[in-house]
């Protein structure tokens, strides 16, 4: 049957973000949870024909003997632009006593369609499909497959997606045992998709195959489909296809195609300029080809900068200081046209601020416009400025000459510390708190927040959304270290 090609925007990320998979036939999924039947063996062979029938063959798809396992975990790679990894597995034995239809033949038949939904697309992690055997005799084939990794396979595995028991309810997590990362990124995505998912606590059930990993510290999360009312069904007679809710399960197949495409995208590492110029405290940044606009303020020296950085090189390439007496602190800028927007306020809140315009090519001032309170990032619309103060708990407009038009509370509850203007919304980027920050997409006018973006912290703890942010040819840069200073870059598009 012939796959869907979904492309499927996700406004809430990015402005043209895409996040691909194929969407198979329904048919074909409940066809394949249909084909659970016989022993463990005889389930194994039939996984491997469904990964076969889904193109994994060759040296794709590999038996991996299991010490005191008379089945081995079956393993198919889809290679990626990197070797980092994402495992997806599911167990395929059953217990003697059932059928085993949901558990687990409903996440191991799931296996070879998800490598089939994602497969058309070039991907940029190695994704690993692997069939557990005997998790059923206490997780053999995961603590086998953990066991045989060295250390750099576990610091390669970037995730690891448990499937385990789907088809009674709609889909749901492990929430105690999931990582906070892919339980946010699993919610985001099932809100972009408008499909169900819930936590559900099964710590007294039993155990599943991602601890395993746990043990090794690589993130996981582990999804099922069991409720206090479908609990009876595991190991009994009762799990056979009767008791499978057939829209919930091809729901579950949707969302989890999507989620592993959405994951390709949303884990993937930024690329990291380092720049040998020297940086004083950075605030703001912008960027017009090769070449990077930085201020940063020296607030021993009681000087602010303006700084020009080549980026292929890192270097400097000349800088002017910008401060006037009091007013040494330079914020977010903005470039516009031939000139460039840059506030300079005294280093305290409420204080003053003059908002220079300075010439592109000469850095002279060109004009100046002063505001009664400490502004600390400016962007630059076609009608009008918009500027945040101090924390942005309030975010000013003015027309291109500097005259005040409104003062507005900022209603987000994101202390903003540079902002651009980009195809009619305002891109802000701050501090949540002290561990978590956010880039959001503004309506100038109404100043909603439209979409967040969430951002964690830096190798060396610092948070990515600290200072400096510019948005330039669908790629969204962070600078948000002090001297030694990195040029964080986030493609959106790819």
């Amino acid at each position: 049957m012939r796959p869907i090609l979904l492309l499927v925007f996700v406004p809430a990320l990015a402005l043209s973000q895409r996040v691909e998979f194929a969407r198979l036939d329904r048919e074909l999924i409940e066809g394949r949870l249909k084909m659970a039947r016989g022993n463990n063996k005889e389930r194994q062979t039939n996984l491997k024909r469904i990964f076969e029938d889904a193109g994994c063959r060759g040296e794709a798809l590999v038996e991996q003997p299991v010490r005191h396992a008379q089945n081995p975990n079956l393993i198919c790679t889809l290679p990626g632009a990197s070797d980092d990894t994402i495992l997806v597995g599911a167990h395929f034995d059953r217990v003697d006593s059932s059928d085993g239809v949901v558990d687990n033949w409903s996440g191991a038949a799931l296996l070879p369609s998800l490598y089939q939904s994602l497969r058309l697309r070039p991907r940029y992690y190695t994704f690993v499909f692997v069939g557990f055997t005997d998790e059923e005799k206490g997780m053999v084939g995961s603590e086998h497959y953990v066991k045989q990794m060295n250390r750099d396979q576990v610091a390669q595995m970037r995730a690891m997606i448990n499937i385990d028991t789907l088809g009674l309810s709609p889909t749901k997590i492990w929430s105690s045992y999931a990582n906070k990362a892919l339980r946010e990124a699993l919610l985001q995505w099932a809100a972009l998709a408008r499909l169900p998912v819930a936590g559900v606590n099964i710590e007294k059930v039993g155990t599943t195959d991602s601890q395993s990993f746990d043990a090794r510290k690589i993130p996981s999360i582990a999804l099922h489909s069991v409720t206090q009312e479908t609990l009876g069904v595991l190991h009994s007679y009762r799990d056979n296809l009767k008791v499978v809710r057939w829209d919930d399960y091809y729901d579950s197949y949707r969302l989890i195609a999507g989620y592993l495409a959405f994951l390709d995208w949303k884990l993937r590492p930024p690329a990291v300029a380092p720049l040998s110029a020297k940086l004083h405290h950075v605030q703001g940044i912008d960027l017009e080809g090769d070449v990077l606009w930085v201020t940063s303020v020296d607030s021993s020296e009681r000087k602010g900068y303006l700084h020009q950085i080549d980026l292929a090189t890192g270097k400097l390439i000349r800088e002017v200081e910008v401060q006037e007496g009091e007013r040494f602190h330079p914020g977010g800028i903005a470039l516009d046209g031939d000139a460039v927007w840059v506030p300079v306020a005294e280093y305290r809140r409420g204080g003053k601020s003059a908002v220079q315009r300075r010439n592109k090519q000469t850095l002279e001032l060109i004009s100046r416009f002063e505001v009664d309170d400490h502004i600390g990032s400016v962007a630059a619309g076609p009608d009008a400025l918009y500027g945040g103060n101090w924390d942005s708990l309030e975010i000013y407009t003015w027309d291109r000459t500097g005259r005040l038009l409104k003062k507005s509370p900022n209603p987000a509850a994101n202390h903003y510390q540079d902002m651009k203007v980009v195809d009619g919304k305002l891109i802000a980027s701050g501090l949540l708190n002290k561990e978590e920050g956010a880039v959001d997409w503004l309506d100038p006018a109404s100043l909603q927040v439209l979409r967040r973006m969430p951002f964690g912290k830096t190798d060396r703890g610092v948070l990515l959304t600290n200072e400096g942010m510019t948005f330039r040819g669908g790629k969204l840069y962070l600078l948000p270290e002090d001297g030694p200073s990195r040029l964080f870059a986030f493609d959106l598009e790819k």
